[in-house]
């Protein structure tokens, strides 16, 4: 089974901070988004997902989406913020089309938190909105957040908020030192011993209101037990290793980890294991594409060919 992802291009309405592809130049027109389908469909990919970049900014997606119902692909997907979707016919529409889950990004509880990540003052209040009327429509809503070192303190708060949203399905993301990220990384970018009991925390306001709740870009070494959504499918830049990981006992189980993150830190929070991975904590099992609630990643795209699922 494959997934084909498709970057519509690198044109946002938010400024997010840590924004991985905020240096690259958006094209001037997306390429032919049918062509593509149909090439990766005759090719055996049944699950697509559109991400960007905002896909929703383009007034044509609908049809993609309608497209790709009409060549036989099984599970449509769309990464966003949501902002657009906060309009019930846009929305409404995109599920009559055809689309499926819808992984929207949400950067903090709370107005001022989220707006500071976005840099675009009231997106958090026409993401929320959107989030909600996604639900209306009966699509299968996800969030993703970014942890920075802005918003890790605030983790478990986001947790419990996805209770009230009626969230399913949590994505924590570290953040990567590419793109806009570059410009200050040190004051972004957080450490992983900083982040873990956060994490922690976080996961047991999900516990309580029956929300899957993943951590994505910690190395199996830091606490070991914390859920893992790093899949190969990503995005995201290949993941390396350090020095410390060359004996550890859970190399070949760990996706690894964001290259930035050592010219900040170096390998000083590496904990390599001697003995063999334990058991996740409720760890999800998102080996089936047609189940698979989260959409595309949170880098830079790679080449839009079908991607082997595991």
């Amino acid at each position: 089974m494959q997934i084909l992802i498709i970057s519509l291009d690198h044109s946002c309405n938010n400024h997010c901070r840590f924004c991985s592809q905020a240096d690259l130049a958006p094209p001037s027109a997306p390429p032919d988004i049918r062509a593509r389908l149909e090439k990766a469909r005759g090719e055996g990919a049944n699950v697509v997902h559109f991400v960007g970049g905002e896909p929703t900014l383009h007034d044509a997606l609908p049809s993609w989406i309608a497209a790709a119902k009409h060549l036989g692909f099984e599970r449509i997907g769309l990464q966003t913020n949501g902002r657009r979707l906060a309009y019930p016919s846009y929305a409404r529409t995109l599920a009559a089309e055809g689309l499926g889950p819808v992984d929207i990004a949400l950067q903090g509880a709370t107005g001022a938190l989220h707006d500071y990540h976005t840099n675009a003052p009231g997106s958090f209040k026409q993401t929320i909105s959107g989030l909600k009327r996604a639900h209306e429509a009966s699509l299968e809503v996800a969030v993703t957040t970014v942890i920075t070192r802005s918003n890790m303190r605030h983790l478990p708060d986001l947790g419990a908020a996805m209770g009230v949203l009626k969230v399913a399905n949590w994505r924590m993301r570290m953040s990567l030192l590419v793109g806009r990220a570059r410009e200050d990384g040190s004051r972004l970018v957080p450490r992983w011993s900083m982040v873990e009991p956060y994490v922690r925390r976080a996961l047991d306001e999900t516990a309580k209101n029956a929300c899957t709740a993943v951590v994505s870009g910690l190395p199996l070494c830091i606490d070991p037990s914390l859920p893992r959504y790093d899949p190969a499918s990503d995005e995201a830049p290949q993941g390396v290793y350090g020095h410390a990981c060359e004996d550890c006992a859970a190399r070949a189980a760990c996706a690894g980890f964001d290259a930035g993150y050592l010219t900040l830190y170096g390998e000083r929070d590496l904990r390599p294991m001697k003995e063999g991975r334990p058991e996740m904590r409720g760890g999800p099992d998102f080996s089936d594409p047609l189940k698979l609630p989260f959409v595309g990643g949170l880098g830079r795209t790679v080449a839009d060919q079908p991607v082997p699922s595991d």
